[in-house]
């Protein structure tokens, strides 16, 4: 009876008042007055965003999102914009078939892991960059021009001629 309940409000359907029934689940903290799924489902969506309280909540109740139905999965997987899963097929993300847990922990490490390798190539171009700042205040140390500069840059960092001009703009 929830679920249909849950199902008319999202529909809009008006009560018997005339009034349309909404339920924001942003304004809520704990959802313990439904028992059925729908708690789990209100729950997910209030928390996904914060991965620290998500992760809590997936372990306090980790029994009952693991017996999350298909539908209720599928569901979360399109309210929440989840594409895909690691390690899930496309078909079995579309019936359902999977371990919300085990994806919310998965999704979790592609993330540590796609920030782990944007830093180190962050770092990378930060240390290109303190390259090419040394390079010239060495060239500038030893008093040579800035063009001898600019072409220092070109045979040690492979710059083009333009970029080794707005490098010696920016840094000379």
């Amino acid at each position: 009876m929830e679920w249909c309940r849950a199902c008319r409000i999202f529909r809009g359907e008006p009560d018997k008042s005339g009034l349309l029934n909404l339920f924001d689940y942003h304004e809520y903290e704990e959802f313990g007055q439904f028992h059925s799924e729908l708690q789990f489902v209100f729950e997910f969506l209030r928390y996904s965003g914060e991965r620290d309280l998500m992760e809590k909540k997936l372990q306090e109740h980790r029994e009952q999102y693991e017996e999350l139905s298909s539908q209720a999965k599928v569901l979360l997987a399109r309210l929440t914009n989840m594409k895909k899963i690691p390690g899930i097929a496309e078909k079995e993300f579309e019936r359902g078939e999977f371990s919300m847990c085990k994806a919310f922990e998965d999704m979790r490490e592609e993330g540590k892991m796609e920030g782990k390798a944007e830093g180190k190539i962050e770092g990378r171009a930060e240390e290109r960059e303190n390259g090419i700042r040394s390079a010239l205040n060495i060239v500038k140390g030893f008093s040579g021009s800035k063009e001898q500069g600019i072409s220092a840059l070109i045979k040690e960092y492979k710059l083009s001629r333009e970029l080794a001009m707005e490098k010696v703009a920016l840094y000379w």
